[in-house]
């Protein structure tokens, strides 16, 4: 565990020393303002990532200029996004570009999310994020073309003088052997058989002259010229590209704000007013009546003896559960008001879930209640992390809430996007409420569903019972 924290803060220096001074530098504390990354080094060297021709070709999406080494042809490749196909280095001449391949089919439009109630117009909201693009198909790999002929070989040199022949040996003749004996004279009279020659005497040895030093090689002659190298042969055509399947459309952003009203026009000038008519005539005024004579005031009764004080006094307020009111009683009568209520139902997930699936699947939190009121404003909220095992994720979280079955509300928010390193948790969280009406006094359920989609997705965790300062899951229904 210490070794893991460590790992982190350095890393994690290592990342807010390079964004802070906009380059790196390694093997140089400066490195050149001109490069984003400057390597020194005298006794080592950069090792590009290296692969087969068909992991190569199995990269998908290759940025434009994307650099590898090609363990099968021996050579570098970079990724043109111009011409769509990768240049082998080794021949940058290389040969006649093939065709571009069909374009990928139009993948299937998803389907439209439920229309909400149309709401008071508020600010503009932001865009809704892009749906992901459909993974590009592999790029086909052109056989290589056949080398060129071998070039011709070059003429041989002439051949070195001979060495001086070495002194013959001279070697001592062996003494010669004796004569054989004389055959005995036959007696005189006829003459006799000629006796046989006697044997040879032996020859003497021969003399072993030593053999003189053998003289010095000739030297070498000049190697010929090397014939010229046979022309490459061409490159082989480029497959077709593969057709990769378009993503799903991502929802549709919010309306954006009402234009500006435009100027009101200036007011019209107002018309002449018509010339007055002229004021008839006043009537004489009638005669004053005479005033008619004052009646005699009448007699004054007697006194009435006072009543007898009454009493009055407020009484306490009293409250009523079952017909949720409130009564004040005084001299003047009673007042009743009748208090306005909200009943909340709601639940929280307990355990943790983690999920793969690319449709919607149960989170396991549902909420069953029976409403005494037909208006209800149902809200929800998640909180979770992504994968942290899968490097380069692109994925999105999506969660909607069934009533009763039937799907009433949905919303997606980015899970992850490219962290470029394993061990990355990115979090993510999920909001929503909608208005609904229902039947009062009948049993209903809400149920919270989940799902990931993307490009490159892994799991999805939302860990409320480990991990409950990041993590949650709730469905709630207010009665109104």
């Amino acid at each position: 565990m210490f070794k893991k924290y460590i790992l982190v803060i350095t890393i994690t220096t290592f990342l807010l020393s390079a964004y802070g001074q906009k380059n790196v530098g390694i093997g140089t504390l400066t490195p050149d303002p001109s490069a984003i990354l400057d390597l020194e080094s005298t006794s080592s060297g950069f090792l590009a990532p290296r692969m087969t021709t068909v992991q190569r070709t199995a990269i998908t999406s290759p940025k434009d200029g994307l650099l590898v080494y090609d363990t099968n042809i021996g050579c570098f490749f970079y990724w043109s996004a111009s011409t769509t196909v990768w240049i082998n280095m080794c021949q940058a001449s290389g040969g006649v570009t093939g065709p571009t391949g069909p374009a990928g089919a139009a993948g299937s439009v998803g389907p439209a999310g439920p229309a909400g109630a149309n709401g008071p117009t508020g600010p503009a909201g932001t865009n809704g994020t892009n749906g992901i693009d459909g993974a590009t198909g592999p790029t086909g790999a052109g056989a290589t073309g056949p080398s060129g002929p071998a070039g011709t070989n070059g003429t041989v040199g002439p051949t070195g003088p001979a060495g001086a022949v070495g002194p013959t040996g001279a070697g001592v003749t062996g003494p010669t052997g004796p004569a054989g004996a004389n055959g005995t004279n036959g007696t005189n009279g006829t003459n006799g058989t000629v006796g046989p020659t006697g044997p040879a005497g032996a020859v003497g040895p021969t003399g072993a002259g030593v053999t003189g030093p053998t003289g010095p090689a000739g030297a070498n002659g000049a190697n010929g010229t090397n014939g010229t190298v046979g022309p490459t042969g061409p490159a082989g055509a480029v497959g077709p590209t593969g057709a990769g399947v378009t993503g799903p459309t991502g929802p549709a952003g919010a309306n954006g704000t009402n234009g500006t009203n435009g100027v009101t026009g200036p007011t019209g000038a107002a018309g002449t007013n018509g010339t007055n008519g002229t004021n008839g005539t006043n009537g004489t005024n009638g005669a004053a009546g005479a005033n008619g004579t004052n009646g005699t005031n009448g007699v004054t009764g007697p006194t009435g003896p006072t009543g007898a004080g009454g009493s009055c006094s407020n009484t306490a307020l009293t409250y009523s559960t079952s017909t949720n009111t409130l009564s004040s009683t005084d001299c003047s009568g009673t007042l009743t008001t009748t208090i306005p209520t909200v009943i909340v139902h709601a639940v929280t997930g307990t355990t943790d879930i983690t999920t793969t699936s690319t449709s919607y699947v149960s989170t396991g939190l549902t909420l069953t209640f029976t409403p005494v009121k037909t208006n209800l404003l149902v809200q929800m909220s998640m909180s979770g992390r992504s994968d942290p095992t899968v490097n380069n994720l692109q994925q999105n979280v999506l969660a909607e809430v069934l009533l009763d079955g039937t799907p009433i509300a949905a919303t997606i928010t980015v899970g992850e996007d490219l962290n470029h390193a394993t061990g990355t948790v990115t979090g993510w969280g999920l909001s929503l409420s909608i208005p609904v009406t229902v039947t009062a006094n009948v049993s209903h359920t809400l149920q919270l569903d989940w799902m990931v989609t993307g490009n490159i997705t892994g799991n999805i965790y939302c860990e409320q019972l480990s991990a409950p300062n990041f993590a949650h899951r709730t469905i709630s229904a207010l009665e109104y």
